[in-house]
């Protein structure tokens, strides 16, 4: 008999916690440690600060509600800053920025505590944007500012007295000044920065902050919080609305001046630049200039540089409006002008997934210059697209896990469902036909996707001050992410904003983004919780050479660093403990596979959350998102009374599994195989038939597996009977009669460990020399491995190929 040893490990580890949507978040990044720390490990380092600081935090700000602004110094200000930024860079600022007399600063610097929540990284309450233009604020100074309050109707302009500082993938901080000297400290969610033409503020940079909030913080004095991206505007040097003392007066270029900047600036690989410049043409442009040779050639130009910058809405726009028309005569210039548009509208609708535009403006290339060889090419690629729209993707091609990280080229295919209202579990989708076990239900590009590094350099952190435990992984990154996304693009912020957002946002009437002076105004409290309520993760695993795009079958994973990504169709799929769809990665695409067949107009659900065997520890984790599951597995669960005694043993069987190095090195592997089977039947009988008939049996799973190792090799009945359980503790009912099987997937859970034991089935039936059981069980794990899996890649790996 085989020592005991664990088989391969397929438990599944989360890639993110789920996060309070109702609390402000204190974010925290710190460098990796060279020793590894677990993430409870790195929360119990700032939970007791935490503790205290959000006792302090809402004591200040009962305290300062309504108060005066008190002064701050130069020297204090840049005492707050120098411990995130270089001192070199400090100093700098200090002598490049005018003073009043005896405003020099004496710096010392305190040693940083890496563990400390920066004060900093600290986001506001829940509040929405701005709503009202520059034009009907009222110009304030940082010296009428009071604490703990939102300025309504009012406005700061402001220059950057340093340089920005704690620059990260979440926030920035940076030093400002009005034009009476009076200086503060500001901070900035990264969204509004990265449309800053430097991706970070450089000194002198002006600025207008919208009703502005001055707030406490946790260094226990208070800085003016930027959330929203549209609540600051970055002001030429030449902008009226700058005091005359911080005016440049600039020779007014003229249009063709611009162009010819902007066209130095594309060429110079700096499309933000470019865009600015060309901009600042078509402004200076009287309207029939505008519509002039000169006006179009500005418009396609600005469209290549919207297309560096992934801006596809704009990019579109200026390529359409760039068009020339053409007149009674050939003109080979304007012919080449318009395929130039067409080129970039089409590139531009290809990456907004408009493949019926994209191939318009590509037939219209093809037409002008039937050989091109780019336009050709092109066309070709997005008919590919608009075909596995309608028939689906053939990943039998497909490249694995390789893919992990990348952006694959494939569509959407959504047709075979959509979203409807359910009866208890709101918005969920449906099939709008019968899918048969095994098809695929759909596949959908990612809005965001955020792959896990493969060497986190730093750890992120994300905790809501009302709650006692945080969220690790690339969740903060994802909040950027798809902020940039919307900035970018506004018109995928309909399907966006139509998603649920927690029970402390209403849905909205009007899901179009709203423009205002020239920016989208995006609330990044509701995407945040959108994110939160909607978005999936999972844990990758780059050593795998099987199941490698499976969701939940990650082993040798103990980090929740891991990837995550929104994809808006998918994300109305509901729970179940008994789903009838699993779904896997690709790339940043997710697929999702039926696991028996599904009628038409039946709900799809999916698995949020491994089915642990233990009913408290499983509704405790699915009530993260606010809801318990009412399963039948769940319902029985709930109403059996022999839970507390399955409760008891599954512990037992846990510190017996924890203590298996020992029980080898002093037992018998048979006596260790029997202390299995006696807590196997013990369990057992805490399923009781009137209860679980049909039902999987979670708890049985485990240990039918170590026993059917076990029994591997010196009693292939016994290991043959082990490995029928774990089949049936999944719910799946496996009838052989003779070389005929029967495969009932009413009520089951697909799983690895499924796939291993109907391999391991074969094998023992191919000893027996009963060929035709075997190949009907490698079909049936075939069939659940690519279920699992998206695709086939790695399953001749695990298990070898078909013997002729």
């Amino acid at each position: 008999m085989e020592p005991l040893t664990p088989p391969p490990p397929y438990t599944p580890e989360p890639s993110a916690s789920t996060v309070s949507p109702n609390a402000p978040t204190v974010q925290v990044t710190s460098p990796m440690a060279s020793t590894t720390v677990t993430p409870a490990q790195k929360l119990e380092m700032v939970q007791a600060e935490l503790e205290v600081a959000k006792l302090r935090l809402r004591q200040q700000a009962r305290e300062r509600q309504g108060l005066r602004r008190v002064a701050s110094s130069r020297a204090s200000v840049f005492q707050r800053l120098a411990p995130k930024v270089r001192i070199p860079s400090i100093l700098a600022s200090i002598t490049r920025i005018p003073r009043m007399p005896g405003q020099e600063p004496e710096l010392s610097v305190p040693k940083l505590d890496q563990r400390r929540i920066a004060w900093n990284m600290i986001l506001s309450e829940p509040h929405t944007p701005s709503a009202c233009s520059i034009a009907s604020l009222t110009k304030i100074m940082l010296r009428d500012l009071s604490m703990e309050t939102h300025h309504y109707g009012m406005m700061l302009v402001l220059r950057a007295a340093s340089v920005s500082a704690m620059h990260s993938s979440m926030q920035t901080c940076v030093a400002v000044e009005d034009e009476n000297g009076d200086i503060e400290l500001l901070t900035i969610h990264d969204f509004a920065v990265t449309n800053h033409l430097s991706k970070e503020i450089q000194i002198g940079s002006f600025f207008v902050v919208k009703e502005p909030y001055f707030r406490t913080v946790l260094d226990e004095a208070c800085v003016l919080c930027i959330d929203h991206p549209s609540d600051i505007l970055f002001l030429d040097v030449d902008d009226p609305m700058l005091p005359c003392a911080w005016r440049t007066d600039v020779v007014s270029n003229s249009p063709t001046q611009w162009k010819q900047a902007g066209n130095e600036a594309l060429r110079s690989d700096d499309p933000m630049e470019a865009e600015r410049c060309y901009s600042r043409a078509l402004a200076a442009m009287t309207a029939s200039q505008a519509k002039d040779v000169v006006g179009g050639i500005v418009r396609r130009n600005r469209a290549q540089a919207r297309l560096c910058l992934e801006r596809w809405d704009g990019a579109y726009t200026d390529a359409m409006a760039g068009m020339r028309p053409l007149p009674a005569k050939p003109d080979e210039f304007a012919d080449l002008q318009n395929m130039k548009a067409f080129y970039r509208a089409g590139r531009a609708a290809y990456e907004l997934g408009a493949y019926d535009r994209a191939h318009s403006a590509y037939t219209s290339v093809t037409r002008i210059a039937p050989n091109d060889v780019d336009g050709l090419r092109e066309l070709k690629r997005t008919e590919a697209r608009m075909a596995e729209q309608v028939t689906g993707i053939n990943f039998w091609a497909a490249t694995g896990p390789q893919a992990h990280g990348t952006k694959v080229d494939h569509a959407d295919f959504l047709r075979r469902t959509e979203a409807r209202q359910t009866q208890a579990h709101g918005r969920g989708l449906f099939a709008v036909e019968a899918i048969a076990c095994g098809d695929i239900i759909l596949c959908e590009k990612a809005l965001a996707f955020v792959p896990s590094p493969a060497v986190p350099k730093s750890f992120h952190l994300v905790i809501p001050p009302a709650a006692t435990r945080g969220t690790f992984g690339t969740q903060s990154n994802m909040w950027t992410e798809v902020i940039q996304k919307i900035l970018a693009n506004p018109s995928i912020g309909p399907r966006l904003l139509s998603l649920y957002a927690g029970p402390n946002y209403s849905p909205l009437n009007d899901l179009d983004i709203p423009m205002l002076d020239g920016r989208p105004v995006v609330d990044i409290f509701r995407v945040e919780n959108i994110i939160e309520y909607n978005s999936f993760g999972y844990a990758h695993d780059a050593s795998l050479t099987s199941f490698g795009n499976a969701a939940l079958a990650t082993p040798g994973m103990d980090s929740k660093d891991g990837s995550m990504g929104l994809w808006l169709h998918s994300s109305a799929i509901n729970h179940s403990c008994l789903y009838n769809a699993e779904h896997s990665f690709i790339g940043d695409m997710i697929i999702f596979r039926a696991t028996r067949d599904i009628a038409k107009d039946k709900e799809i659900t999916t698995l949020y959350k491994e089915v642990n065997a233990c009913y408290e520890t499983r509704d405790a984790a699915l009530r993260t998102w606010g809801f318990s599951c009412d399963c039948k597995l769940c319902e029985a669960d709930r109403t059996c009374p022999a839970l507390p005694r399955r409760k008891q043993l599954l512990q037992q069987a846990k510190e017996v599994l924890e203590r298996l190095p020992v029980l080898n090195a002093t037992l018998e592997p048979r006596d260790v195989v029997m202390m299995f089977e006696d807590l196997l039947a013990q369990i057992e009988d805490t399923y009781p038939e009137e209860y679980y008939r049909g039902l999987p049996r979670p708890g049985l799973i485990t240990l039918n597996r170590y026993c059917a190792f076990a029994y591997s090799r010196s009693n292939p009945d016994k290991s043959l009977q082990h490995a029928l359980a774990v089949i049936d503790a999944h719910g799946y009912k496996l009838t052989i009669t003779g070389e005929d099987v029967e495969f009932d997937r009413t009520d089951a859970m697909s799983a690895p460990q499924v796939v291993d034991q109907l391999m391991n089935a074969s094998r023992i039936y191919q000893g027996r020399g009963q060929m035709g059981l075997v190949s009907s069980l490698r079909e049936l794990a075939l069939e659940m491995y690519i279920i699992i899996n998206g695709e086939p890649s790695g399953f001749e790996t695990r298990y070898g190929k078909a013997r002729a």
